[in-house]
């Protein structure tokens, strides 16, 4: 293959990262954190921003703005009253569902230009790349971990 064909399919592979990437419009950092509250029902901010690897500044930021739309709620620990919990309420919960819905209906439409057996095609043509890939290159390339969620290897790195 000659080199411009090669340059071509980077660059194509690069365009197709970065729309993944950032399709869903910044939300991804609230889904993620109120996807954990949903899981683990109540964490401390700390805990949370372990969780998602947030520097800490942006993790208080980014639960202010949850808890601004009320989407979060932050409590007092009944344990340790000096300890304030976060957890999601019932507004959060609603918004999460919608996200989790808007999203399964936007990874329906990105492959419809290509039909089942395309799908296929092409799900076995990276799979080959990601197999030479991770032989040739330092493994931790391949560990991509999205916000507390535990990733196979050769999935998608989407923080969705």
């Amino acid at each position: 293959m000659e080199r411009t064909e090669n340059r071509e399919l980077l660059a194509q592979l690069e365009l197709c990262g970065h729309f993944l990437h950032h399709r869903g419009g910044g939300k991804h950092g609230q889904a993620r954190i109120l996807r954990m509250l949903r899981e683990k029902g109540q964490l401390t901010q700390r805990e949370l921003q372990e969780m998602v690897r947030i520097r800490p500044g942006s993790m208080s930021e980014l639960v202010g703005k949850l808890e601004g739309t009320g989407l979060v709620l932050r409590e007092r620990s009944e344990k340790d009253r000096r300890q304030v919990l976060l957890r999601i309420s019932e507004e959060g919960e609603a918004a999460l569902a919608r996200h989790e819905r808007e999203n399964r209906r936007q990874e329906a439409q990105l492959f419809e230009a290509l039909s089942p057996e395309e799908q296929r095609q092409l799900s076995s043509l990276l799979e080959k790349l990601l197999a030479r890939w991770r032989a040739q290159y330092d493994r931790a390339l391949f560990n991509h971990k999205g916000a507390g969620e535990e990733k196979e290897e050769g999935k998608s790195c989407s923080n969705t």
